[in-house]
């Protein structure tokens, strides 16, 4: 199959996502080419064709191999799911030190706190509360984040096959789910300490 300006400009769109046009001509004349908002433009709708050192750049920015441009719609949106999957797990680990070295930081906070814990300033129900953060590990978040996934891809197939009334269907997919457990513990946490 034969590659067309129109397929090339299709994933050049695809592959933009939400990033406006404008930033990424702001880029493209950045790296020293004379694009504006009307080029990136004109390229996506198949209007004007890239030359190469465009797509190597361009495709730079947008963080994909200037191959991808050539893909079919199908392969096209793997690569983008892909990068989108990398990106995050890339994010997911970041998160995940971020979250030991918190848990280190409680740790150190909770000893000097035991310490006090006979003081009478009523710190037992702070130090449960510190317990619970402790012995829970990354990999158990995830496992619960991917859980509450499941649960509200369930519940939405099932609205979805329920016959509602519109109005019905906005509110029941406004409806803001209960805290989390670290969240409700946290604000209980706040209130009783913090006032």
């Amino acid at each position: 199959m034969a590659v067309d300006d129109a397929q090339i400009g299709r994933n050049l769109a695809r592959f933009r996502g939400q990033r406006p046009q404008k930033d990424v001509a702001d880029a493209m004349r950045e790296r020293g080419h004379k694009w504006s908002q009307a080029t990136v433009w004109a390229v996506e709708k198949g209007d004007r064709p890239l030359r190469l050192t465009e797509a190597q750049d361009v495709m730079r920015i947008l963080g994909m191999h200037t191959w991808d441009l050539t893909r079919t719609d199908s392969r096209a949106g793997l690569a983008l799911a892909l990068r989108d999957m990398n990106t995050t797990s890339r994010k997911l680990r970041e998160i995940a030190q971020e979250y030991l070295r918190a848990q280190m930081l409680v740790a150190s906070y909770a000893d000097v706190l035991e310490e006090h814990a006979e003081d009478g300033l009523g710190l037992e129900s702070l130090l449960e509360d510190t317990t619970a953060w402790l012995s829970t590990s990354p990999e158990a978040e995830v496992t619960s984040a991917r859980k509450e996934r499941r649960a509200e891809q369930e519940a939405q197939r099932r609205i979805d096959n329920l016959d509602l009334p519109e109005e019905a269907r906005q509110q029941i997919e406004s409806y803001q789910p209960e805290l989390g457990r670290f969240e409700a513990m946290l604000r209980d946490t706040e209130e009783t300490y913090i006032g």
